[in-house]
């Protein structure tokens, strides 16, 4: 399915708001980049994360520790996940809830660029509700099911912080996880502004 405009409540948001694309010339080389990114635009969304294990698959480590707003990793039902946000302020927001005012050690802020043609749905149309804030569980099994079924890489959800804001999940298991996913470091060690923990 194309990539649409997120609609998680009232009328739609415009569809630069679900991360931004940047445009790389083509046959002009860039340090690290993937051989099969072209000229074009890439869409970039960002993660901060552990920065000692920055490959596909260290992204969903955390993932396997414990559950989140959209997934659980009880044995026999567990799916790993990848968590990132559509900007870097949205990112370290995520961050910023989770991290009990304590500042975050060996963190990296990383860029995620999907290569054009990867698949992404968007949860308002395969059905979430609209009281999802409210429920936890079913959070957590509409993203079950998405990841079991494998239709698409990456589901734009809203954000739990700011809901008219969009977080994409990437599923680890899907077959252009390998092949349309890039990391690249843009900031490391992450540290959060001091006053943001105040």
């Amino acid at each position: 399915m194309a990539q649409k405009a997120a609609s998680f409540i009232g009328g739609r948001i415009p569809a630069p708001v679900c991360g931004f694309r940047i445009r790389y010339r083509q046959n002009q080389k860039y340090p690290g980049r993937h051989p099969l990114w072209r000229g074009g635009l890439t869409l970039c969304v960002f993660r901060i994360g552990f920065d000692g294990d920055v490959t596909l698959e260290g992204l969903a480590y955390g993932s396997r520790l414990s559950n989140g707003r959209w997934h659980v990793n009880a044995p026999g039902s567990g799916q790993p996940v990848v968590y990132t946000a559509q900007s870097r302020a949205l990112a370290q927001l995520e961050k910023r809830v989770h991290c009990n005012g304590v500042q975050p050690v060996e963190q990296a802020l990383m860029r995620i660029e999907l290569l054009d043609g990867a698949l992404m749905l968007h949860a308002v149309d395969i059905g979430l509700a609209a009281n999802w804030k409210a429920d936890e569980g079913y959070t957590q099994g509409f993203g079950l099911a998405w990841l079991r079924g494998k239709k698409s890489l990456g589901l734009w959800v809203p954000s739990y912080v700011e809901p008219f804001e969009g977080n994409l999940l990437l599923n680890p298991r899907h077959d252009q996880y390998h092949t349309h996913v890039q990391v690249v470091i843009e900031r490391s060690p992450f540290e959060f502004d001091p006053r943001m923990l105040a």
